[in-house]
């Protein structure tokens, strides 16, 4: 997706003001989206997703079974997902809840880094 600034006379970049400014001014529609909001929005759209609906079904599995799951539990289990980014949204449900711990993935692409663990609300 490509966003454009608008540097027409009226808006808020040609007036000075800063994206802080303008927001409290309440001039928001105008604004391009934040990385929070397109990460919101990136999240929504898969939430009708099959494949996603698929994974939380193993997930739960995972956590009956195991007593908790973590994102590399399901990469194990699961089809390719329609986007790479959909193994950060499985776990973004009211069935499930982080335990606090955290554990280095065993991905090579994952370069050892953290990631939650998780168990059934």
């Amino acid at each position: 997706m490509t966003i454009y600034l608008d540097t027409s006379p009226d808006s808020i970049y040609a007036r000075g003001l800063s994206l802080d400014a303008a927001r409290r001014a309440g001039e928001a529609a105008q604004l391009p989206l934040t990385g929070l909001e397109l990460k919101e929005q990136g999240q929504q759209s898969l939430e009708r997703h099959p494949w996603l609906s698929m994974a939380r079904k193993m997930a739960v599995w995972v956590c009956r079974q195991y007593g908790t799951a973590t994102s590399d539990d399901l990469h194990r289990v699961m089809a390719e997902p329609p986007h790479p980014n959909c193994f950060g949204v499985i776990f973004k449900d009211k069935q499930f809840v982080a335990t606090g711990e955290r554990v280095r993935s065993t991905r090579p692409e994952a370069h050892g880094r953290e990631i939650r663990v998780w168990r059934l609300a």
